[in-house]
């Protein structure tokens, strides 16, 4: 890439003795692009200490800037990332890379003033992006997004979507009315983007979907949660159909399957439904069904989204990236 940012949480750890990782990290990307932007954030941080540690590894010319936050677990739980369409949840920082290295991006939620920060953020990072409002349970306005993206940009390269969210309740407690709502919401949404978006990647012979599941719709996740689970197994199921149909006009479609990550939603909404609003309570829980030691964030999903979207993944198609840390692996 011609640009590349290396996000170091220093707070979590000692910058003057245990970040050897992120340094070599941004060691090994200079040495391969000339072209870095360090971004460090921790409490307290001493810039010249992060100054004098740079320069230890041997790392000459390089863009850095030190970011100083109070509460870097808040932090930490913030950097959840949202590509089209969502954007609000956290801080963009997919978006952010993705105009940095040249990517016409287009980003969409259904409530405008949500994405006044997520427009700051483009604006600062520069490049060409476009955000729209767009309701992705309506036909009409997915179809009027797609149609002013395709005049704008002349073409769609990939579609990412990650609208979803989940309602409490098995088959005798979730009611009528909020089962159709999950499917609407979670499932229909995946159906009338990709109606609307394939016809364009058909045309021009080449496109990437990547649609966003989750572990509860391949396993037990912990909760009665039927018209999520459902709705998530289905988007597992449409896109492997989706991806066989299309192969031949070289589209491909992918599901990345998320675990229970640490992002916004855990404290803003989880917490209060399964846990009185105790949030440590819930992410105890939900840390004990993880095999790795740490819980992921927003973060992860986006990475694995960028590379299902790049041409890294040429050949995978109509298959599942779990981003669990091991959770869906385990029998218990």
């Amino acid at each position: 890439p011609s640009h590349a940012m290396v996000i170091g949480h220093v707070g979590r750890v000692d910058p003057a003795k245990d970040h050897d990782t992120v340094f070599a990290t941004v060691k090994a990307i200079h040495e391969s692009t000339q072209n870095v932007r360090l971004l460090l954030v921790g409490t307290g941080t001493d810039s010249a200490a992060i100054g004098e540690r740079i320069r230890a590894y041997g790392i000459e010319g390089i863009t850095y800037s030190i970011g100083v936050c109070d509460d870097v677990e808040r932090l930490y739980s913030a950097m959840d990332v949202f590509l089209f369409p969502s954007v609000t949840e956290g801080q963009p920082n997919a978006l952010i890379e993705a105009v940095l290295s040249g990517v016409k991006v287009v980003a969409t939620d259904i409530t405008p003033d949500a994405m006044a920060e997520t427009e700051a953020l483009l604006q600062d990072a520069g490049g060409d992006y476009m955000l729209a409002r767009c309701d992705v349970t309506d036909s009409g306005s997915i179809r009027d997004l797609v149609a002013a993206v395709s005049d704008r940009f002349g073409r769609i390269d990939v579609l990412v979507n990650n609208v979803g969210g989940s309602a409490r309740g098995g088959a005798v407690e979730l009611s009528e009315e909020d089962w159709l709502r999950q499917l609407n919401y979670n499932l229909t949404s995946v159906f009338l983007t990709c109606k609307h978006v394939l016809p364009v990647m058909k045309a021009q012979r080449a496109g990437s979907i990547v649609n966003t599941a989750s572990t509860s719709g391949i396993r037990w996740t912990g909760a009665a949660q039927v018209g999520y689970a459902a709705s998530k197994a289905g988007v597992i199921q449409f896109s492997r159909v989706t991806a066989v149909e299309y192969a031949p006009w070289n589209v491909r479609v992918n599901t990345v399957v998320p675990g229970q990550m640490h992002t916004p939603m855990v404290e803003a909404r989880l917490a209060h439904q399964r846990q009185g609003g105790d949030v440590e309570a819930l992410l105890k829980q939900r840390q004990s069904r993880i095999p790795l030691p740490f819980m992921g964030d927003g973060r992860d999903t986006a990475q694995a989204a960028l590379f299902l979207a790049s041409d890294d993944a040429r050949f995978v198609t109509g298959t599942e990236l779990r981003v669990d840390g091991g959770m869906s692996a385990r029998c218990d």
